[in-house]
């Protein structure tokens, strides 16, 4: 199957063929035309922000472009420095926009070029400036956070890039966005309460986003209006709700109602759609769960390393759980063969007595990279509630591994007489006779009638008799006097 592979811009490209078997999906306007702006660009100044909120470029020099309408980052800074006549390298990339001549947006990345051309009409101007070069004043929103934090100093002498943390992450943007930090020693301060007032509305938005992202929930907005917002949580039941109005004429929101209460928990969310949106293509199933098992191993490591944990796991069980059961084996060459559980509190309750002595032994097969099965011994407690007592994790559940397994549940048991209830399979039947002889074997049930019906089918038994014989066979089953079994 064809997959979108990755252009140079580090997003996929889509097939031809692709576009005209989604249409669903929006369409790039390929022959939409080019936007043009005047492009002003300052060098080798000082930018300043006065009192009065007007802006001033001191000394310098500026120069005048033509700047069409480009996709790559790369394609800009050559025009804009080929006109200051200035090396490309060790610069810094600013513009402004038309909403607001006083706040500046870094120039990293093709996202940042996406957004200058809408963001203007006319004109535009460009600062471009030395990495370390002061303009602490200047209010500046950044389009690719990790890369503004990585400067020149946070390289380290062996040439590596030390890489900001999440939480420097968060509050970069927090402070940037003259909000505070959405982390969690202090995401409940973000939306106080009843009374609290915000600068402008899209300060109430900003902080209502990060409140939301700190808490783990989505919400929706019943009012949206530049004078009323009425906002719920998306849960539907959730007492949770937001209100709060402008004062008067001017841009002061200020929060008239506030209860934060939820009566759900976090939940994941799906969002494919955005995917699908932001990269123009469609991922079947496989390649969707291909790709989520790419990245939970990016996160947690590959599948094989976890079986380098299994001494450790067994050690730590064995120290954190007195009495505690927890033993592995591995093959000549080192590799993983069997591990075998029970836990010291699970030994002793039975031990005790607490639990009958009936226990249902069991494979399961598993479906992860390795496969392999899962064996069980458990017991029904007081309340007729299953009570896990052992289980191990084998290669294929053959002879050997069941010998192996009920050995050591054995060694478990202490002694105890037990019952073993099985689903008759040959390798489990073999085991027991071998570890526990030949008169504590009984058989379930619910296997020995599935069995049994197949039996009837297969040898042409007709749909009531093969009812009227599985009657015969519970009322045998569950016979209590010697009179009645007969």
């Amino acid at each position: 199957m064809t997959t979108p592979t990755p252009s140079t811009n580090g997003k996929p490209t889509v097939p031809p063929w692709r576009a005209t078997l989604r249409p669903r999906m929006p369409k790039v306007m390929e022959n939409r035309e080019k936007k043009t702006l005047t492009g002003f660009c300052y060098w080798g100044g000082e930018r300043k922000v006065n009192a009065n909120g007007t802006f001033v470029y001191n000394s310098g020099t500026c120069v005048v472009v033509l700047l069409e309408e480009v996709s790559k980052v790369n394609e800009l800074r050559e025009k804009v420095c080929g006109a200051l006549n200035i090396n490309l390298e060790g610069k810094l990339y600013f513009y402004n926009t038309k909403r607001d001549k006083t706040k500046y947006v870094t120039l990293n990345d093709d996202n940042g070029v996406a957004m200058l051309f809408p963001l203007n009409e006319d004109d535009v101007d460009l600062f471009v400036e030395d990495r370390g070069q002061n303009n602490a004043n200047i209010p500046t929103f950044y389009n690719s956070t990790m890369e503004s934090m990585v400067h020149d100093n946070s390289i380290s002498p062996g040439g590596t890039v030390a890489v900001p943390s999440p939480s420097q992450v968060t509050n970069r943007c927090s402070q940037e966005m003259g909000l505070v930090s959405y982390l969690p020693e202090n995401a409940n301060e973000i939306l106080i309460g009843k009374g609290q007032l915000f600068d402008s509305p899209d300060l109430f938005k900003q902080s209502v986003l990060l409140f939301v992202a700190s808490n783990k929930f989505s919400f929706n907005y019943l009012d949206n209006s530049r004078a009323y917002y009425r906002l719920v949580c998306k849960v539907a039941g959730c007492p949770w709700k937001l209100t709060a109005k402008c004062e008067g004429s001017t841009d002061l929101v200020r929060v008239i109602m506030f209860r934060n209460e939820h009566v759900h928990s976090a939940e994941d969310a799906s969002n494919y759609k955005d995917f699908e949106h932001a990269f123009q293509c469609r991922l079947n199933y496989s390649q969707g769960w291909r790709a989520k098992e790419k990245a939970k191993e990016a996160i947690t490591g590959p599948p094989s390393m976890t079986f380098h944990l299994v001494p450790w796991m067994c050690r730590r069980l064995v120290e954190a759980i007195p009495n505690t059961r927890a033993i592995w084996t591995s093959t000549n060459e080192g590799k993983f063969k069997q591990l075998f559980v029970s836990y010291g509190c699970s030994i002793a309750a039975f031990k005790k007595c607490y639990l009958r002595p009936v226990l249902k032994l069991d494979a399961c097969f598993l479906t992860g990279y390795y496969r392999g099965q899962i064996l069980s011994a458990s017991e029904h407690d007081a309340d007729d509630g299953l009570y896990p007592l052992a289980y191990a994790i084998v290669s294929s559940g053959n002879d050997k591994d069941w010998l192996w397994f009920l050995s050591n549940l054995k060694e478990v048991l202490g002694g105890r007489q037990v019952v073993l209830v099985t689903d008759r399979n040959i390798s489990l039947l073999n085991g027991i006779i071998k570890v526990f002889g030949r008169d504590c074997n009984a058989w379930c049930l619910r296997h020995l009638k599935e069995n049994f019906s197949k039996f009837a089918s297969s040898n042409g038994l007709k749909a009531e008799r093969r009812k009227t014989a599985l009657k015969v066979v519970n009322d045998i089953a569950y016979a209590r006097t010697e009179d009645s079994f007969k």
